[in-house]
């Protein structure tokens, strides 16, 4: 059944007296109310804000422009999910985190709404509008925040913030644009995809894809294999195993891990640099090549070791193939432990 949770209260806004001084990406608190709650803002540098036992100070200034005051609300939802979920993210212009835990017996989302305006009522106008839907039978999830569908301009100067906390078996899909994606926890398939935003993995099992474009990627404590892609951002891998898939432009590579199977394991980028660390043990058989730079390693390896373009072999004969290329970089092959 699908539903599309309405505006709640209360909300609130702190604003310095000068216009000239207003900034929006303030440090924020929240203070909850059971399943309603409310954001304060404070706008201009070293303002103080007390409300109910609550304070806020310094500032983070933003750029100024004529949409600086933001209003935003928050919205908790629980829906019952017990044993493997499919959890479906579609937004636009926010984060989205999702976190597994063991032992759930539901579905938690909480959904930050967003609206900026030239004044706070024109700001709160814009929240009232904004709409996002919520749809569940059971066993798959799907929360959806679209630009296009909200009605006159809200689209443009809003955005959602998803917080998802799932059993963690799960298939988690996320797709937005315009901010980050953070995933934790999951043991199941992830397939994670925005722009002008960074993804963060984290002690996942199972297969995942990752996409984006001017934004950094990081992986820590994965066992699957992996399939980024992403362009002006750092791919950084630290503590996996399993076959990997990586590309980037205007980025450095940086792996420590355990390739694994007899598919082959590819790290390009070009305009940065290939760090990879694997165990001093691991049988690997690796091809090299960089345009303008250099390869160097502190491991024995049988093969070609010479110059811009190198096919040797860690520890033969092996039955794992790793194929690392950059231009305008080095590469570094290095032991782990």
């Amino acid at each position: 059944m699908a539903s599309s949770l309405g505006a709640m209260s209360p909300r609130g806004i702190g604003r310095s007296t000068d216009p000239r001084s207003y900034a929006v990406s303030c440090r924020v608190g929240r203070l909850n109310m059971g399943t309603k709650g409310h954001r304060l803002r404070a706008c201009g540098a070293g303002i103080a804000l007390a409300v109910a036992g609550f304070s806020l100070t310094a500032c983070d200034e933003w750029t100024f422009g004529p949409f600086r005051i933001e209003a935003s609300e928050v919205e908790h939802r629980a829906l019952p999910a017990e044993g493997s979920v499919r959890l479906v993210v579609e937004s636009s212009n926010g984060r989205v985190a999702v976190r597994g835990e063991s032992g759930l017996q539901a579905t938690s989302v909480t959904a930050t709404k967003r609206s900026r305006g030239q004044t706070l009522a024109d700001a709160e106008r814009r929240l009232d509008q904004l709409e996002y839907t919520v749809t569940t039978d059971g066993v798959s999830i799907l929360l959806r925040y679209r630009q296009a569908d909200q009605p006159g301009d809200v689209g443009r100067y809003s955005g959602v913030d998803f917080e998802v906390v799932v059993p963690q078996q799960a298939e988690v899909e996320v797709r937005t644009s315009n901010g980050s994606i953070e995933v934790n926890s999951i043991m199941g398939p992830v397939h994670l995809v925005t722009s002008n935003g960074a993804i963060h993995l984290q002690e996942s099992v199972g297969t995942a894809y990752l996409a984006t474009s001017n934004g950094r990627v990081s992986v820590a404590d994965g066992v699957g294999d992996l399939t980024i892609h992403t362009s002006n951002g750092e791919i950084r891998l630290e503590r996996v195993r399993g076959r990997v898939d990586g590309e980037t432009s205007n980025g450095w590579i940086h792996y420590a891990g355990q390739p694994e199977g007899s598919a082959l394991n590819r790290l390009r980028t070009s305009n940065g640099g290939v760090v990879v660390r694997v165990p001093r043990a691991a049988a690997i058989a690796f091809r090299a090549s960089v345009s303008n730079g250099s390869i160097s390693t502190d491991l024995f390896f049988a093969g070609d070791t010479e110059g811009r373009e190198w096919n040797a072999v860690l520890n033969p004969p092996a039955a794992t193939e790793m194929d690392l290329q950059t231009s305008n970089g080095t590469i570094r092959i290095e032991a782990a432990d």
